[in-house]
């Protein structure tokens, strides 16, 4: 019993003592985070090796503030050139792109997309060499090869920013406003090709519609690049999970709302 009891004693000072250790906000100490290097507890690994060959694809996109660059997976024929960009390129040696039949060998590069079939998925692969090798990655070879399909889209209603939203605008009780591409006639656009503005239903509950020429489609993030009056202005973002958020500006200049919400349709 005494063996045992003993036993318990060296267990329960082990744990007071990783307890002790353990790292805590206190007066002594004054920071307690793994990815700064003045911590006590700071991790170079902390998250995990990077991805040398990781990249975005990008689009060009007119807002407010001057040309902005959105990226995503999903692109419509809007603007047809999209920028394909390493994200580490100073860590790296060498580059393989491999789009389609064609091979490029730099950090980044443009290509314009107006004559390819929409909707089409389209396939690129990023491969890097280098040799200062990860110490986060025990298997590292010196190699890294990432690779993405990405979609042109043959109707705006494929994007996650059209549709149907429900939340509120600075603390205003809920409401549901829509946004969807129409033709020349008002009609629904189903097309992109048909799309000349887009429909706004009850923006900021407002019970109106209006067709807005100004509003830049994507998938995941829409510039609305009106006079900040009687038009809004600003940036909206649909994430992968649905939801919304809208900084705008609106009704008079200087007047700033953001809405928060979900897509529901």
């Amino acid at each position: 019993m005494k063996k045992l009891n003993l036993k318990y004693l060296l267990l329960l000072a082990g744990v007071i003592l990783l307890t002790l250790h353990a790292c805590k906000k206190d007066e002594e100490q004054e920071c307690c985070d793994p990815t700064n290097r003045e911590c006590i507890n700071y991790d170079p690994c902390h998250g995990g090796p990077i991805g040398k060959a990781e990249f975005t694809i990008s689009n060009r996109v007119q807002t407010s503030d001057g040309w902005q660059f959105f990226p995503d997976t999903m692109f419509g024929p809007y603007y047809p050139n999209l920028y394909f960009d390493a994200l580490y390129p100073d860590q790296v040696e060498t580059h393989k792109w491999y789009l389609g039949a064609e091979v490029i060998e730099e950090a980044s590069f443009v290509r314009n997309f107006s004559d390819a079939p929409y909707p089409s998925d389209i396939t690129v692969s990023h491969v890097v060499t280098y040799t200062e090798l990860d110490p986060c990655k025990p298997d590292d070879n010196g190699r890294d090869s990432v690779t993405v399909t990405f979609r042109l889209v043959e109707s705006y209603f494929e994007f996650a920013t059209t549709g149907t939203f429900r939340g509120s605008h600075n603390g205003s009780e809920e409401y549901e406003w829509s946004v969807y591409p129409i033709d020349q006639n008002g009609d629904t656009a189903f097309t992109v090709e048909e799309t000349v503005d887009f429909r706004y239903i009850n923006f900021h509950n407002t019970g109106e519609v209006a067709d807005y020429f100004w509003h830049q489609p994507r998938n995941s993030k829409v510039s609305v690049y009106g006079d900040g009056s009687s038009d809004p202005r600003g940036i909206y973002t649909v994430s992968a999970s649905g939801q919304v958020r809208f900084d705008y500006e609106y009704i008079l200049q200087g007047n700033f709302f953001q809405f928060t919400g979900a897509k529901i349709n």
